[in-house]
This record gives C-alpha cells, sequence and structure tokens, in this order.
C-alpha cells in the first residue's frame, strides 16, 4: 500500500553517521591503548604517534567518500564555520564522535586488567592525553592549537571538495602524517591529543574532567578553526570572484572571436 503523503528525505543519511562513530572508535581506542602502552615501557612516543596515525590513515582511505572523514569535532565544527558542512549535519557528526569515542574508551576500560590499572593510575589513567614535560599550561594549549592547526591545514588542502579531485588518493596518507609529525613535534608539551571527542572520553569515563580536559577541548577547536579560516581566505575562490573571473574569460574570447572574423573580413578585399 502506497502512503498518502510522500515520505520526507532524512536530512542524513545514516550511513554518514555509522561511518563517523566507527571512524572515532577506531581512532579512540588505538590512541587510548598506545599511551597505556607507553605508560607500562611497552611502547614510545614515536609508537603511540605512528598507531594514531596508521589507523586515521587506513579509516580515511575508506570514510573519505562516505562521510568526509572528520572522526573528529575541531575538524567539523572548522567546516562548518567555512560553510563545507551545514550546522545540521555538522552536530551530528559531533554526536557520533563523542558515542564513538565514549565506546572506543569504554572498551579500553574492558580490557584493561586490574594489575594494569594500578600500574598507570598515576599516568595517563587509561589513556587520557598527558604531558611527558614538566607541566605548562601556556605550552600545553600553544601544543594543541598549532598541532591542530596543521592537521586541519593539510585536511582542507586534500580532502574538501575544492582539492578533491586534484589530490584524489593522498589526503588520508597526507593527513595521517601529519598527526604523527604534530604528535611528534609538540607532543611532549600538550600530550598529543589535537581531537576534543578522543581527549575527554576516557576522562568523561573515569570522571576525571580537570583542567586539563579544558585544554584538549578548546585549543584543537581554536586551532582547527583559524586553519580552515585561513585557508579558506588564501587559497579557496570566492563564488563572486569566479564568477567574474569566468565573466572576464568569456569577454577575452569573445573579443578574440570577434578579431579573427574582422581579419578574415579584412583579408577579403
Amino acid at each position: 500500500m502506497k502512503p498518502l503523503l510522500p515520505q520526507a528525505a532524512p536530512l542524513i543519511s545514516y550511513d554518514k553517521l555509522v561511518m563517523e562513530l566507527v571512524g572515532t572508535f577506531a581512532l579512540t581506542y588505538v590512541g587510548c591503548m598506545s599511551i597505556v602502552y607507553s605508560d607500562v615501557n611497552s611502547m614510545t612516543l614515536n609508537g603511540v604517534g605512528l598507531s594514531s596515525a596508521l589507523v586515521l590513515i587506513v579509516f580515511m582511505w575508506f570514510g573519505l567518500d562516505i562521510s568526509g572523514a572528520h572522526y573528529n569535532p575541531a575538524i567539523t565544527i572548522a567546516l562548518i564555520i567555512v560553510k563545507q558542512v551545514n550546522w545540521y549535519t555538522g552536530l551530528m557528526y559531533v554526536g557520533s564522535q563523542f558515542a564513538g569515542a565514549l565506546m572506543g574508551a569504554g572498551t579500553v576500560y574492558v580490557q584493561l586488567s586490574h594489575a594494569i590499572m594500578e600500574r598507570v593510575k598515576d599516568k595517563s589513567m587509561m589513556g587520557i592525553p598527558r604531558t611527558t614535560a614538566p607541566p605548562n599550561e601556556t605550552g600545553a594549549i600553544w601544543g594543541e592549537l598549532l598541532g591542530t592547526y596543521a592537521i586541519m591545514f593539510v585536511y582542507m588542502a586534500t580532502c574538501t571538495m575544492h582539492n578533491s579531485k586534484r589530490v584524489a588518493g593522498v589526503g588520508g596518507a597526507a593527513v595521517g602524517f601529519s598527526v604523527f609529525v604534530a604528535t611528534m613535534t609538540v607532543g611532549e608539551l600538550s600530550g598529543g591529543g589535537f581531537n576534543p571527542a578522543r581527549s575527554l572520553a576516557p576522562a568523561i569515563l573515569l570522571g576525571k574532567i580537570e583542567k586539563d580536559q579544558f585544554t584538549h577541548f578548546f585549543g584543537p577547536i581554536i586551532g582547527a578553526a583559524l586553519a580552515s579560516m585561513f585557508y579558506k581566505y588564501m587559497f579557496v575562490e570566492d563564488e563572486d570572484d569566479a564568477k567574474d573571473d569566468e565573466h572576464e574569460r568569456q569577454l577575452r574570447e569573445l573579443g578574440a572571436a570577434s578579431l579573427n572574423r574582422l581579419n578574415d573580413t579584412s583579408g577579403v578585399y
């Protein structure tokens, strides 16, 4: 039996939300576990950065064409600001990302034995990003801001519609490598979170919301927003400018065609 009224199309397809949830789950799970391994002296900072970079590369390769492969509320919010993503889709993405991050952190919590939890309780506490250098709040927030700025800039250059055809297939590796470089550069200062959902999820589950979590929340969002606005201002052509350039090109072509006809007519006489 056909419905009496036409069915309204969903405002956003569920496969995009599932992709964001699954990708953020994987990123949070691997990120938290790698820090735990680092705390029990089974992995270095290089390993932490490389593991996060590799899982991000994998999930970006098959998620980029589905959801855009954000996996990070800072990236989504930055894209809302520059109007690459509408606000409704963005809010749904952020909700999916936090849900995936909480599921990833919860899986880590279930898997860790009591003995391991005792060994890391004075360190990262289940993969919460932490600094290995002496505490410095200014250095930490600048580290999160600058690290996420670099990651967002690379994302804008390789994964947005503006450059999708020109750099197809490069975005996942480029963004993943930028995460690795950012972790190696400022990871010891800030903890190398660069992702509010991934950083806050284990802290929320453990009830450890402290001032460090505000650094890992606001630092990435500010850095990503600044990078997206700067990239759009410098490298993305405005629609009005594009129309003007197209109009000028058409005028040049029309003038050239008229000149050719004039030359042909002059040749007859």
